[in-house]
This record gives C-alpha cells, sequence and structure tokens, in this order.
C-alpha cells in the first residue's frame, strides 16, 4: 500500500512587538550611526476614520524649532519666474561672491526660498527688498514655515535716489527730504550721508512711480534766494516692459509681445535689424556660421595647385610616405602641412577636439 507522507507546514513569521521594534532598532543604530541623537517617538499616535495612521504634534515642537528657519528668504516674482538654474546663480551671484553658500529651493507659484547662512548678507537683502534677477523683478522678505508674506503691488517701489551737488548746509535729513519729496516719498537716508561719511553724493530711500521718468535735477533755493541746482539719478530700477506698460518685466520676458523679427524671432529689433543677415537665410532654413572670421580651411592646402603658381618658400615639403600613406582604406586622410595644422589647431580650440 503506498505511504502517506505529511506535507510540510509553512512556518509563518509572526511580526516583532512594538519593545521588539525599539530593540532591534537600538542594535540597527549602533552599526550605522552610533554618535547621533536619539530619535526615540513619545507621542501616542491614532487611527483615523480613514483607516490611516497619524499622530499630534504640539505646537511647543515647532516653537521650539523655530530658530532653525531664521536664515531662509522667501523670494517672490510678479511674472513668470526664471529656471531654479538661473536664479541660484545669480543670486549667488549677487549675494555671495566669496562663498557662493547660498542654497535654493522652488516653491509654490513663482516663489523660491533661499538659505543665507550669513547674518550681513540676510539684513542687505532683506533692506533692499526688490531685486532684478534674469529680466525680472522678485520681492524679498523673512520666511518662516505656515507664514506666506503678500507681495506689494508694483504701482509705486522704494529705490535709492541719488543727489548729486547737493550744498553741504543741505546734508542734513531735515533738508534731503524736502529736496527728496520733489521726486517721491522719502523713507531714510543711507548711512553713509547720515554720518556724513560720503558727502558727494546724498543717498535717500524714496518710493517712487516707476512709470513716471525720473527727473534730470531738481532745485533748491536757499533764504537769501541762491537756487541750486542739484542732479537726480538711480542705480536701480525695477523692469518696465516697453510694449505693455507693466513693470516687473522687459520686452523680451513679456508673454504678449509678438515677434519682430522673421529670422531669430525677437521681439527687442526689426528683421531689418537682424544681426543675422538674410545672405544667411536659403529658402527658409538658416545658417549660421560659427567659425571665426580669420578661420582657414585646413584642407585648402591639399587642393591642387597649377604649374604657374609659386610654392610658399615657408612651408615645409612632404615625403613621398606622407603623399602616399599606407592605410588605403581610410578615405578620409587629409594631407596638410605642418604650417596648416598647427594655424587648424589654433582656429578649433573653441570648436572642440579636430580630427586631422
Amino acid at each position: 500500500s503506498d505511504v502517506e507522507i505529511p506535507s510540510a507546514v509553512p512556518t509563518q513569521q509572526t511580526a516583532p512587538s512594538q519593545s521588539g521594534v525599539k530593540t532591534q532598532a537600538t542594535l540597527w543604530k549602533e552599526k550605522v550611526s552610533p554618535n547621533s541623537g536619539r530619535m526615540d517617538p513619545e507621542g501616542t499616535p491614532f487611527t483615523l476614520d480613514s483607516g490611516e495612521a497619524c499622530v499630534k504634534i504640539p505646537n511647543s515642537v515647532i516653537e521650539r524649532n523655530r530658530k532653525a528657519w531664521d536664515s531662509f528668504i522667501i523670494g517672490q516674482f510678479y511674472e513668470e519666474a526664471p529656471a531654479k538654474g538661473a536664479v541660484h546663480a545669480i543670486v549667488n551671484g549677487m549675494w555671495s561672491k566669496q562663498r557662493r553658500d547660498i542654497s535654493v529651493s522652488k516653491m509654490d507659484g513663482n516663489a523660491f526660498l533661499f538659505r543665507v547662512p550669513c547674518p550681513h548678507a540676510r539684513r542687505r537683502i532683506l533692506k533692499q527688498c526688490l531685486w532684478q534677477v534674469d529680466g525680472q523683478t522678485m520681492f524679498v522678505a523673512k520666511w518662516a514655515p505656515g507664514v506666506t508674506p503678500e507681495k506689494p503691488a508694483l504701482s509705486t517701489v522704494p529705490v535709492w535716489l541719488d543727489f548729486h551737488g547737493v550744498p553741504l548746509q543741505f546734508f542734513n535729513r531735515d533738508a534731503l527730504k524736502e529736496i527728496a519729496g520733489l521726486v517721491g516719498h522719502p523713507l531714510y537716508l543711507h548711512p553713509s550721508t547720515e554720518n556724513l561719511t560720503n558727502i558727494e553724493v546724498a543717498k535717500v530711500y524714496t518710493v517712487i512711480d516707476p512709470r513716471t521718468p525720473l527727473p534730470e535735477a531738481v532745485n533748491a533755493q536757499f533764504e537769501c534766494g541762491e537756487v541750486v541746482r542739484i542732479g537726480v539719478s538711480c542705480p536701480w530700477l525695477p523692469s518696465l516692459c516697453s510694449h505693455c506698460s507693466k513693470v516687473g518685466h522687459t520686452i523680451s520676458k513679456c508673454p504678449a509681445a509678438p515677434p519682430r523679427c522673421l529670422i531669430c524671432r525677437s521681439v527687442k529689433h526689426s528683421t531689418d535689424a537682424c544681426t543675422r543677415t538674410n545672405s544667411n537665410k536659403d529658402n527658409g532654413r538658416l545658417f549660421v556660421d560659427l567659425r571665426p572670421e580669420n578661420y582657414e580651411s585646413p584642407i585648402a592646402s591639399s587642393k591642387g595647385t597649377s604649374e604657374d603658381d609659386d610654392p610658399d618658400p615657408d612651408s615645409e615639403g612632404l615625403s613621398n610616405d606622407e603623399d602616399n600613406p599606407d592605410d588605403e582604406d581610410d578615405q578620409f586622410i587629409r594631407v596638410i602641412s605642418q604650417r596648416s595644422k598647427k594655424q587648424a589647431k589654433r582656429n578649433a580650440r573653441g570648436r572642440g577636439p579636430l580630427n586631422l
């Protein structure tokens, strides 16, 4: 009779208890990161109606760790934001030329989050509040988790105004607020102006209308009747689109500006003013010559010459072996002189390797 062999019963692995998981986590911690701090959960998890796990984070935890976000600044663009790589390169060039230690994170919409470790750089960035990045105007403000500052409208903007030729008797807050009031609404003086460390130019932070052209000069009068002409300039103004007249972007970034050039599709210049002339245009196709102007073809010396042509006395002669290479299978070997080879290498440095 057949002997019945009992089938093997698979053993089921039971899930470790919570204390067992904690013990195993301690063993793993000693192997991967023995010097790190403890991260034992203290809260009591519960289950939502959806069946998913949840844990409550008390406000004391948020407040205790709020200081870790002191080095963060939010930047908000008024129009379509540039690419993250471009923003990272530009802000590090403006704000941290030496260290280049500013990190950039993309936020929702047209906003970016900047981590600026240097306190002095943070104060300087926040004090100006409006910055120009890749032709776009960006508003910056101090940031903390859960807080998104509202960017002000650009109907008016605060800028530094430079006043040249100010009489020394007027180098004070009382006189300069009247002079700057002829252009906009003054807010405060630059430290070098208030401390009289730079008496060549008076700097006043003033709110102006960016759509109104700045006057070339204003005038101030002494009580005796003498009138002094004072020059006005501004180191930086926000972008003003010449097409839609909106503040915050240039015409090259304007989505409503139609292309004026039929060759390069530029919105800045017409077809007649395009640097890519019609000589490069053939049957609707655009050919761009990227070679230098003084470029000489390396195969020019390989062309046949007539008997009447005078040989170049500076060129080196070619031996029979050079004129008849052994590799008959290579159809692309070109014979050139040593002098032409050096010239071709110099001209080809900007175009990558040259196969000779």
